[in-house]
């Protein structure tokens, strides 16, 4: 049967191992080709493992270039801060994400595994628009981050684009497919208090949805969940930032027609 990996990354949760040895063909696809080739620089794969392999460079959801598109025009105009951001907002509504075709003229895939992907659709594009603004209105970084009209903005374009994914994972699925999909649904910054212990404000949410089980399809029956927190770079010391992740995720089987 077929694999694919989507957000492949490093790969640094994906049993690649384990992939080759059950299909005949693994497919990698990620924005950032050398993100895999480091991946898979550490893996120590036979070659007949590699051999089954083919590596995919592409957006998911075609959010990049149109995103960088919209604020590079706005800022080549000398309009202040405030006009641009409203500008901004508006555009942005009317963005409309295009999943990729994962098939691409091929059969459907046995098996399709998206971790980590959901907030990454927008979340890499999203900061290098704010990069750029920001870089030309150093003065308005909190500004942007509270302005309701271009956080509601945000939230709309994440929907459209999580729908849009997901809808292009359900139609590459083979009939009887098996999906995995996880996703950071909500993470809080956490410090230590003077007893030594874990202390937080509260956890931001990292979806559109709730949880993900709410991102799949009625096409898709889920057959196992779990959930677990993964704390990244825990703090050692006072003054130390770390952040705390809620992990969630589903296997589920494409139903039959």
């Amino acid at each position: 049967g077929r694999a694919i990996v989507l957000g492949a990354g490093e790969l640094n949760e994906i049993p690649l191992d384990h992939l080759t040895q059950r299909f005949e063909s693994v497919s990698l696809l990620d924005i950032d080709p050398a993100s895999i080739d480091a991946g898979l620089a550490r893996k120590n794969l036979s070659a007949a493992a590699a051999a089954k392999l083919s590596l995919v460079q592409g957006d998911l959801v075609g959010l990049r270039a149109a995103l960088i598109e919209v604020i590079t025009e706005l800022l080549s105009t000398p309009a202040g801060a405030s006009e641009i951001l409203d500008a901004l907002c508006e555009r942005v509504a009317d963005v409309i994400p295009t999943a990729m075709d994962l098939v691409r003229g091929g059969r459907a895939f046995d098996f399709i595994a998206a971790s980590a992907v959901l907030s990454q659709l927008y979340k890499p594009a999203l900061d290098e628009v704010i990069r750029l603004f920001t870089e030309r209105f150093p003065d308005c970084v909190e500004t942007m981050r509270e302005h309701r009209p271009w956080i509601h903005a945000v939230e709309l374009l994440a929907a459209r684009a999580e729908a849009a994914f997901m809808e292009a994972v359900e139609a590459s699925l083979a009939e009887g497919g098996v999906l995995y999909l996880a996703a950071t649904t909500r993470f809080s910054y956490i410090h230590l208090t003077g007893e030594g212990h874990w202390a937080s404000k509260g956890f931001y949410r990292m979806t559109a949805r709730g949880g993900v089980g709410d991102y799949v399809p009625q096409g898709i029956e889920v057959v196992e969940e779990a959930n677990w927190p993964w704390v990244a770079a825990a703090p050692r010391k006072a003054g130390e930032v770390g952040n705390l992740y809620a992990v969630e995720a589903i296997i589920g089987r494409k139903r039959h027609a």
